[in-house]
């Protein structure tokens, strides 16, 4: 885990010269109403700088992720063996683009690493009110430890995470185009379509407490829904007797909901007004609904991956909440009491419970 911490605090480090002030906002007059707009931060090549203390960690890997010898080495080799390979045809000829120079798969762990980070760290500077916070919750939600092991998913959840000022402000050729992106990837990407009709609805954010509790009693069908579609495609397998069990992702669950109250009691007011608070609820929404569908899908492995695209906006979605919080003791409770959560989560699922596979941490070089 020292490995993890050291380059956590060096990202933080090299954040604290690299990114402008944050952002403010401005009233204007859209489609005949008032809107609070958000502005953003400008791209500039330092805002990428704190992203190589990660990218060495997660580029020059070894060994590290269940899905690394179990589904990555073997496909890899399969696929330069003239195999049939992965679902999505894109990463199949990027594995085989890599074979013209080398049969190692370090090329290809090396790459997607490097495109989700950039992803995220352009998302980051762009559209985090803090992005020190940002970085810090990026560690301790899980998703870095996460992208080492689904990775092919976790690169279509940073394009996801990009796309959304082009949701937000109705850019809407940009948004399909990056939703696109993420299904080359894993065609997981494609369910964030169901968030851009969702947020076009002006039902939703006129009635949103209402529109939640609806999509609470909707979980049983929601659930058996995918069960459904899930058995008339590839991932069936899911539905396998060795994938399946009983246990409800109760922490996952709780860490979810907490956040989506807290969330909501600070935003509530906002969202009517404020297209970037009632965007970053509804999708924490949807990241709270989706790990309650264990209850009736029998393959917590399944719910957890479906809900990565959607929780990896809680690295926007906290700052946002800080920076929201109009009483300074109410910032400093929910920066407190987020980062308590998020390190609980954390050292029980990935350093206590073993999930992903991520410890301990080993490299191509033999230094760790």
């Amino acid at each position: 885990m020292l490995v993890y911490i050291i380059g956590l605090l060096s990202s933080l480090c090299l954040a604290l010269f690299c990114y402008e002030k944050t952002p403010s906002s401005r009233i204007v007059i859209s489609r005949g109403e008032l809107e609070i707009r958000d502005t953003y931060r400008k791209f500039n090549f330092l805002c990428l700088l704190p992203l190589l203390p990660f990218l060495l960690i997660s580029g020059f890997r070894y060994g590290i992720g269940t899905d690394y010898f179990y589904t990555y080495v073997p496909e890899i080799d399969s696929i330069l063996s003239g195999g049939e390979g992965f679902k999505e045809p894109f990463v199949n000829l990027l594995i085989k683009f890599f074979g013209l120079f080398t049969s190692s798969p370090t090329p290809f762990f090396f790459f997607t690493s490097f495109i989700y980070l950039i992803f995220v760290f352009l998302s980051i500077n762009k559209y985090s009110k803090n992005p020190i916070m940002s970085i810090l919750i990026f560690f301790l939600s899980m998703v870095f430890f996460i992208q080492m092991n689904n990775i092919r998913q976790s690169v279509a959840a940073s394009i996801i995470l990009y796309s959304f000022s082009s949701l937000k402000d109705n850019k809407h050729l940009k948004f399909f185009l990056l939703i696109i992106l993420s299904g080359l990837f894993h065609n997981s990407g494609f369910l964030f379509i169901l968030v851009y009709f969702i947020y076009h609805m002006k039902f939703v954010k006129k009635h949103f407490l209402f529109f939640s509790f609806i999509l609470a009693l909707s979980i049983p069908f929601l659930g058996r829904l995918f069960i459904l579609i899930m058995s008339s495609t590839s991932y069936r397998y899911f539905l396998m007797s060795y994938l399946t069990n009983e246990e409800t992702t109760w922490g996952y669950i709780l860490y979810n909901l907490v956040i989506f109250i807290i969330s909501y009691l600070v935003l509530r007011k906002d969202i009517k007004m404020n297209n970037v608070s009632f965007l970053l609820l509804l999708i924490q929404l949807i990241s709270t609904v989706i790990p309650i569908l264990s209850f009736v899908i029998p393959s917590s492995e399944f719910v957890t991956r479906l809900d990565l695209p959607f929780v990896t906006f809680q690295m926007i979605l906290i700052p946002h909440l800080i920076y929201k919080s109009k009483k300074g003791t109410f910032k400093v409770g929910i920066s407190l009491l987020c980062i308590l959560l998020f390190s609980f989560i954390t050292y029980y699922y990935i350093v206590k419970q073993g999930y992903h596979g991520v410890l301990p941490y080993k490299d191509i070089f033999g230094w760790f």
